[in-house]
């Protein structure tokens, strides 16, 4: 098997900025990460000429791209996915359907072993399945399908657990009935549990994090915020993300999501080392201005460089990979470089729980 080298390098480390640095490859793993140029006879090299050399980026959000959506239980869309984020420098994906009924769901799950089973390449790897719905509070649906959201159920329960072994994280309203049983069984067993979608206020989230919640979904989109109950102002989900020391959270930053304000409020308020930038992508990603689509039933369009609803009373989601947004956060913010770079890598990576293998330059 030929060795890749990748030198002259400004190599992006987990012990900082290595420029002038080498990265060799060898089939589908790193070799050797070095501060100096590698020589190794007969390897192929690659000039860097100056440029960084980054991890490749981990988008832990994402309903699909390339005219194709996860929630189409094909492993061929799956790929046709993986091979058009791969284009932008992403290099693992968390498959995230989203609301749809468990029977629907099942078929995912089986198409996502069938991916797996098949030992798929060619584009992202898909390192498991975020449940994005359908446990929901359905006055903070956003573009959600309504028909598809309700309360979850113990048969729910047990679907969930016997396929624990490829789900890796869901999104759930923690105020909806039964929430709380089943963020302490998902938890349990391995599964990152995410509040979004949600109503929920501080004393429901403070439930949910002790049962076993660390996540915070799509910061500001569908979630509540501080409201004023009589004299007293009692604060609600996004409060609690940007403070509480449990959680991580993610933003969409595609610029249109979240003005420039508030990508600074947020990654002031909590910190970069806990913020995964996330495309929250549609199948629309890749595709041109002004595609119309149905969105379960739903007239959607892509405008202004966002998917939208027809009636334009709320966003549906990015058409943005990952390796576009990093860019907005560093046009839009004064987050440093290489913090912005962990933002898409090595913290998402660990939130999910992949940072043995995702995230960073090391060997292995």
């Amino acid at each position: 098997m030929q060795d890749t080298i990748i030198y002259n390098g400004r190599v992006i480390t987990p012990a900082g900025l290595w420029d002038g640095g080498s990265v060799r490859v060898r089939g589908n793993n790193i070799a050797e990460v070095s501060k100096q140029r590698i020589y190794m006879p007969g390897a192929r090299e690659i000039d860097a000429k100056g440029r960084y050399v980054s991890p490749g980026f981990v988008d832990i959000h994402v309903h699909g791209g390339g005219g194709e959506w996860f929630s189409n239980p094909s492993p061929d869309a799956f790929e046709q996915i993986a091979k058009l984020h791969c284009q932008y420098g992403v290099t693992a994906l968390q498959v995230t359907p989203s609301a749809l009924p468990m029977e629907d769901l099942t078929k995912i799950f089986a198409a996502y072993r069938q991916w797996l089973a098949e030992g798929r390449t060619g584009g992202s790897e898909l390192i498991g399945i975020h449940l994005e719905g359908p446990f929901f509070n359905m006055e903070q649906r956003g573009a959600q399908p309504p028909q598809f959201i309700r309360p979850p159920t113990k048969e729910d329960a047990k679907v969930l657990l016997d396929n624990a072994d490829v789900i890796k994280e869901m999104t759930i309203a923690p105020e909806v009935p039964g929430a709380l049983e089943l963020i302490r069984e998902l938890a349990a067993n391995g599964i990152v549990m995410a509040a979004g979608h949600t109503n929920a206020r501080e004393d429901d989230m403070l439930k949910a994090i002790d049962a076993g919640l660390t996540h915070v979904t799509h910061v500001y989109s569908a979630m509540s915020m501080v409201v004023r109950i009589g004299p007293w102002r009692v604060p609600g989900v996004l409060e609690v993300a940007l403070t509480h020391p449990a959680l991580t959270l993610e933003m969409i930053s595609d610029g249109c999501h979240l003005p420039a304000t508030l990508l600074k409020l947020i990654t002031r308020a909590r910190g970069t080392d806990r913020i995964a930038i996330v495309s929250d992508a549609l199948h629309a990603a890749g595709l041109p201005e002004g595609l119309r689509f149905d969105f379960d039933g739903q007239a959607a369009i892509v405008d202004q460089g966002v998917a939208i609803m027809a009636d334009y009373t709320c966003f549906v989601g990015s058409i943005q990979p990952v390796g576009r947004m990093l860019r907005n956060v560093l046009k839009l913010t004064d987050v440093p470089f290489l913090e912005v770079v962990n933002m898409a890598t090595s913290v998402p990576a660990k939130i999910v729980h992949v940072d043995d293998r995702k995230g960073k330059l090391v060997p292995g």
